[in-house]
């Protein structure tokens, strides 16, 4: 029997002065120390995922589509608790051919491909259980990172403007600092061609 597992832009009108700036992204400085959004338990910093971690699918996996996926014979929940006692009694039963005749299939055929079937059953429900964990603890583990890494962002910005070589030394925490306000820049130039565009419609 298989055990129980348990940022908003505001769009400019057609009458804007095409000379506005960007907005600047919300972003409020957070403290050396600082882990947790007031009012929200965030959970302690969670430690390095295990290794090996969860496998990697077989090579050429493709998943079932839902009319694949509608077509196949599915199990009710008696016959997966059954599922073990079922295979146990077609293979040791001594009279097996002489109750279901010949032409029936192999005792050990039959429990095989339950067993099979149980065991990716298993497989599925710790898997799931594993995503939903390893889902929380991404989440967890990016805060924590972000946390800490806008404190280095004040420094950051403090070493920039005295030193003109920090960006070519460190170009991927140039990149991985400024994220957040090349995408915000981005989304302003979007909404902002997207109001000139439907404002040139309106004439």
């Amino acid at each position: 029997m298989l055990p129980a597992i348990t940022p908003s832009l505001a769009t400019p009108s057609p009458s804007s002065p095409t000379t506005e700036t960007p907005p600047e992204p919300a972003a409020a400085p957070i403290q050396a120390g600082s882990h947790a959004t007031p009012g929200i338990a965030v959970g302690p910093t969670p430690a390095r995922p295990p290794s090996p971690g969860a496998p990697d699918t077989a090579l050429g996996f493709v998943p079932l589509d839902r009319a694949r996926s509608r077509a196949l014979l599915k199990p009710v929940l008696s016959q997966m608790a059954a599922a073990t006692t079922v295979a146990e009694e077609l293979t040791t039963s001594p009279s097996y051919e002489a109750d279901f005749g010949t032409h029936s299939p192999p005792a050990e055929e039959v429990a095989a491909l339950i067993e099979t079937a149980e065991a990716w059953t298993l497989e599925a429900r710790t898997a799931k259980a594993w995503s939903a964990y390893a889902d929380a603890q991404r989440q967890l583990a990016w805060d924590a990172a972000l946390r800490r890494m806008a404190v280095l962002q004040e420094a950051y910005a403090l070493a920039d403007g005295h030193d003109a070589t920090l960006r070519t030394r460190y170009p991927s925490v140039t990149h991985f600092v400024e994220a957040k306000r090349a995408v915000a820049m981005r989304a302003w130039r979007t909404k902002r061609a997207r109001a000139k565009s439907e404002a040139g419609d309106l004439r």
